[in-house]
């Protein structure tokens, strides 16, 4: 079973990748003509989430020692990665999943005794 420190740095993945694909869809919205554009509720709720993965990684830092809990920002772009080609239509290469597969390798190497 999953300890609390290894759901709670998943999670601040999950919500900080979400803010991500928001930003995204937000700034697709934007027109350099009217500033207004810049209020949307992609963006706003992109920030939302950015605040509360914030709050998250600060609350995790108090149990975590930096140097083990900072590796999981790496699953960040594995996440965003798999997002934006579900969500958004991007597309990747076969390179670019073996360097996925290699960030990955390192966050397992590097959190074991998490």
């Amino acid at each position: 079973m999953f300890d609390r420190n290894l759901l709670l740095l998943l999670a601040i993945s999950l919500v900080t990748t979400g803010g991500h694909i928001l930003f995204k869809k937000g700034a697709v919205l934007i027109n350099s003509e009217n500033i207004s554009t810049w209020i949307n509720p992609a963006l706003i709720l992109g920030l939302l989430f950015y605040g509360i993965g914030t709050l998250l990684w600060v609350f995790a830092l108090r149990f975590i020692p930096l140097s083990k809990a900072y590796p999981f920002t790496f699953l960040t772009f594995i996440l965003v990665t798999l997002f934006s080609t579900l969500f958004l239509g991007d597309r990747i290469t076969p390179w670019y999943i073996l360097g996925m597969g290699l960030i990955l390798a390192g966050l397992v190497f590097t959190s074991i005794e998490l």
